[in-house]
């Protein structure tokens, strides 16, 4: 069950459509209970809207709850009552899945087993006074029985929920994924490039992601300036943020640095294909930073292709820097230079990229994500699982 409208262009859309898909794969009878973000949005918009996102027909059912807002604000408050409704129209189902505590709140005290996935420390990221309201209600609702996992995204994140005392025997510490069906065939450079219109045959670099103002987005200016024979490809938005950049580029002169803008998500996965090297930059400024766990970071160790970025504590618990990765300090654009120098020596096949592929399949697919999560609620002797409402 989630509160974000399926029509967002937003990563948090992208996994909840990809475990639900995973879910499926894996035999659990998924129902996805989402607002639709209009009024009239119709049933095959709704799955046309989902399979252009996950790059697949779902075969999960789809329920639209009702989504008022005041001025486009109170997303969540806004599905209160399609949200009491649904959970009495499934009040025989296994499991709640829900990233969301206000609706974690809702279906545990409906007496529904829940399952939390924490993606972060901060609840309301508008008015602190809510935000520790919603926190210390979480914390409640952590120690009810209706809530029977806590899923954090990565190693730190859970250690700081650990010391706000939600009980280890209930969290469980699971990174992000990525589609294993999307990246078990690698696409040839060359194939690649053809997709996505490339017609250089030069030594090619992809950023793929947000374009916020925190990601250093300019390191990505530096580089194009001090590798004048390498064509870089920035993919992703939002497109102000794009048009941004775009003039600063070109106020700068810089002919190998193109800037493609939004695609869909499963068609990022052809511009991975196409590079030589991939960038994965951040900065300090990042609230979420320490404890993240990127979905483009496992779809480029997927990729099988040359990781370059930087040694933030989250981006380490996946990547090693010469193993699988080569990762600058955080704060060092002249290291950040330095690997990516060094990155476009090598030639493919390379154990880096190698390396971080086979990582990729053995531990952090989608499906082996899922596969994780029922193992432990069988484990856990809660038995029956059959159905679950994400």
């Amino acid at each position: 069950m989630h509160h974000v409208p399926l029509n967002k262009d937003m990563a948090n859309i992208v996994q909840v459509f990809q475990m639900c898909h995973a879910f499926e794969q894996i035999g659990v009878d998924v129902t996805l209970a989402i607002p639709t973000g209009s009024k009239d949005m119709s049933e095959s918009e709704v799955y046309g809207t989902i399979e252009q996102k996950l790059g697949t027909r779902p075969t999960f059912e789809v329920r639209c709850l009702s989504n008022f807002t005041i001025a486009g604000r109170g997303q969540v408050i806004g599905t209160y009552f399609g949200i009491r409704s649904l959970l009495r129209d499934y009040a025989g189902v296994d499991f709640c899945f829900a990233r969301s505590s206000f609706i974690t709140h809702l279906a545990v005290s409906a007496g529904i087993r829940t399952i939390y996935e924490s993606h972060g420390m901060v609840i309301n990221p508008r008015y602190k006074v809510l935000d520790s309201i919603y926190r210390r209600r979480l914390l409640r609702d952590v120690r009810s029985p209706n809530l029977v996992l806590f899923v954090a995204i990565s190693n730190t994140l859970a250690s700081i929920w650990n010391k706000m005392r939600v009980p280890a025997c209930k969290m469980m510490v699971l990174h992000d994924g990525f589609s294993a069906e999307d990246y078990k065939t690698v696409i040839s450079q060359e194939e690649s490039r053809r997709f996505c219109g490339i017609k250089s045959k030069s030594k090619i670099v992809v950023y793929a992601g947000s374009l916020y103002k925190d990601r250093g987005i300019e390191n990505i200016l530096k580089l194009a300036k001090a590798f004048k024979d390498v064509n870089f490809y920035v993919v992703g938005g939002p497109e102000e943020d794009k048009q941004f950049y775009e003039a600063k580029s070109a106020q700068q002169g810089l002919n190998n640095l193109s800037f493609v803008g939004n695609v869909s998500h499963h068609k990022v996965r052809d511009y991975l294909f196409a590079a030589d090297v991939l960038l994965m930059l951040y900065t300090d400024k990042v609230p979420t930073i320490n404890i993240c766990s990127p979905l483009k970071a496992f779809e480029y160790m997927a990729s099988g292709r040359i990781i370059v970025g930087q040694a933030f504590p989250t981006i380490k618990e996946i990547l090693s820097d010469g193993h699988n990765a080569l990762l600058a300090g955080v704060n060092s654009y002249k290291e950040l230079e330095n690997k990516l120098h060094q990155a476009l020596q090598l030639d493919y096949p390379n154990k880096l990229a190698n390396n971080a592929r086979t990582l990729a399949f053995e531990k952090y697919s989608w499906k082996k994500r899922a596969e994780q999560i029922l193992d432990v609620l069988q484990k856990t002797s809660i038995s029956d699982v059959g159905k679950v409402i994400c």
